[in-house]
């Protein structure tokens, strides 16, 4: 069995982050008739902020593996041996929520919901302020991620007519089949992964 600890750090340095806002334009204008009407133009705003801000990332974790092997021999024909390798491995994520307060990454505005030409409620609109960058931020949602798989070899021994050896050659049958997946116990949906 082996055991493999593991912590991985990210960090990226931005001269300006975003602040977004849901803005309405209220423009009254007269009809060819002379009537006086009022247009509703609602969009969001982005506003650059100057100044130097951190985007800080990191996770850690373990995961354990091991090898099995199985092995057939044949006595008759060309084909002598064939080997399969099995390596299940099985682990544990964790990586904090950066969309909390105390991070600072992540913001929200006001977004109100319209139907019929009657106001019903407003909606939280969450953003990055670091969308629209190089390397985006941190995403949002804690980590606990409980993370399993299976990868598989299987090799072939074959020897010609020419083979006075009796050593033969190797043959890759299947290079790789890997099988793997997570289940984040923190997730409030979509757990699977």
């Amino acid at each position: 069995f082996t055991l493999t600890p593991n912590f991985s750090a990210e960090s990226a340095w931005y001269l300006k982050t975003v602040r977004k806002q849901w803005d309405t334009l209220y423009v009254n204008r007269t009809t060819a008739s002379g009537e006086e009407i009022t247009d509703t133009i609602s969009k969001e705003t982005i506003q650059y902020v100057n100044g130097a801000k951190q985007a800080l990332k990191y996770s850690g974790g373990f995961s354990i593996n091991t090898k099995l092997y199985g092995r057939v021999n044949f006595k008759k024909g060309n084909l002598r041996t064939i080997r399969h390798e099995v390596i299940p491995n099985i682990g544990m994520s964790f990586a904090p929520d950066f969309g909390t307060e105390k991070w600072g990454y992540y913001r929200y505005y006001a977004r109100p919901v319209v139907l019929k030409d009657t106001l019903q409620r407003y909606d939280q609109q969450w953003y990055s302020i670091f969308d629209n960058s190089v390397y985006g931020g941190p995403g949002r949602g804690a980590q606990a991620a409980l993370t399993f798989g299976i990868n598989n070899f299987i090799q072939a021994k074959v020897s010609g007519k020419k083979d006075t050896t009796g050593e033969g050659r190797k043959i890759s049958v299947l290079d790789r089949l890997s099988i793997n997946s997570s289940y984040n116990f923190l997730a409030d949906s979509v757990r699977f992964a």
